[in-house]
Order: C-alpha cells, then sequence, then structure tokens
C-alpha cells in the first residue's frame, strides 16, 4: 500500500514537471540581432563644394568619416522610433554645424536607398586676392597688419592674396615713407574692403598728387650801370 502511494506521488510529481518543460519550450526567445540603422551623410563647405575628413560621431563614438566626394556611410544601432543625433566634427580651419544631425529611426523596405543627410563645414578662412591701383604711386610697399605683401610695380600695381576671415574689415596701407614718397598726398593712405564669405577679387583704386621737386635758386646778377 504505502508503495503504491509513493509510485502515484512521484508519477503525478514527474507529470508536472513534464508540463512545465513543455510550457517552457513553447516561449520563442529571438537572440538574433537587428540590423543596423544605415544614413548617408553629405558634408559640404560651400554649395556644391564636397568637404572630406569630416568626421561622424554618434555619442562620442566615430562612425564614419566622409570621403574625397564629401559623403560618410554610417550604420548605428537602435529601436525603431528612437531619435539619434549625429555630430559633425569638420577639419582644421572648417567651422562646425551650429547643430548636430536630428534623425529618427524607422525601418525601410529592403533594397531602399539610406536616408540622406546634409551638413555644413563653413570655412573659417576665405582667400583674398587683391589688385591695388595706385595712380601716380610707383615702386610703393604695400603693407597689412604692419607687415609687407606687396609692392606697386612702376605703373603703380601691385597684386597679393591674403587669407581673411569672412565679415572681416580689411585695411591695405600704401606706404609713402621711402625716397621720393614725400611728394605724394594723401600720405601713408589706407584703403578698406570688407572680406566676403566666398572666395573673392578686390580691386582697390588710390588717387595721389604729386608735388613738384623745388628747382635750383639761381642768384640774380648785380645791375650795372647802363652803358650810355
Amino acid at each position: 500500500m504505502y508503495s503504491e502511494r509513493v509510485s502515484r506521488v512521484l508519477g503525478a510529481a514527474v507529470g508536472g514537471l513534464s508540463s512545465v518543460i513543455v510550457a517552457c519550450s513553447s516561449v520563442s526567445i529571438d537572440d538574433s540581432k537587428q540590423e543596423p540603422f544605415e544614413v548617408l551623410v553629405h558634408v559640404t563647405s560651400d554649395p556644391g563644394v564636397p568637404l572630406a575628413g569630416a568626421q561622424i560621431l554618434s555619442g562620442t563614438k566615430n562612425v564614419g568619416t566622409t570621403n574625397d566626394a564629401g559623403a560618410a556611410r554610417v550604420k548605428f544601432g537602435g529601436k525603431e522610433g528612437d531619435q539619434v543625433e549625429l555630430t559633425v566634427v569638420c577639419p582644421t580651419d572648417y567651422e562646425p554645424p551650429p547643430s548636430p544631425l536630428s534623425i529618427g529611426l524607422r525601418r525601410l523596405s529592403p533594397g531602399s536607398p539610406p536616408p540622406q543627410f546634409a551638413a555644413r563645414c563653413a570655412p573659417t578662412l576665405r582667400t583674398a586676392v587683391v589688385g591695388v591701383r595706385a595712380d601716380r604711386g610707383p615702386n610703393l610697399p604695400v603693407t597689412y597688419l604692419g607687415r609687407t605683401v606687396g609692392h606697386t610695380d612702376a605703373s603703380g600695381a601691385a597684386l597679393f592674396v591674403l587669407r581673411v576671415k569672412p565679415a572681416e574689415a580689411i585695411a591695405i596701407t600704401l606706404d609713402t615713407t621711402g625716397k621720393g614718397g614725400e611728394l605724394l598726398h594723401p600720405q601713408n593712405p589706407t584703403l578698406t574692403f570688407v572680406a566676403k564669405d566666398q572666395d573673392d577679387f578686390v580691386v582697390l583704386d588710390q588717387f595721389f598728387k604729386v608735388d613738384k621737386k623745388p628747382g635750383a635758386v639761381h642768384p640774380k646778377e648785380p645791375s650795372r650801370p647802363t652803358p650810355l
């Protein structure tokens, strides 16, 4: 009798355990990893001018760098519906965009092209080709920020290149302190222009008045009596 009761208890326990195992085996656990999200980031320095070497960060992680075409194909993880920010780190001498790229994550149908986003790294310096036409001002040094950047030729013309900041007021001086310059007016004139947010060619004109060199003074001969 006792052995039969033990057998019935063990049988019930084994049956219950089997039910638990079957129930657990019916719960699916998906360990497969989701495909990463992918976007294409285009970075330019000026409209239509691609910029290579810009780094794309997700948080503090570098997830891409733009190529010679200014493009970076970026992949990162996340959940659909999340909002992700990508920071563009520009190369030296370029300013970063005012704000990061904000990207909403969503799954696309297979074969769809990745979403595209654009950012600009504006140059911190611009190239200004400056031409000076100094009427009656040949062979004069041209100075900028206290250093000589060129000289006018025999016709009074000079051509030189400056690297300037956009919107910066540029002052060019024609140095008249050398020999012969003392006859020119005005003395040490300053020519100005405002740098644009693009490479530019600037022409500056200066007109001089030239004093006449004082002539030699010949002493008058003493008067003599008029012969009769």
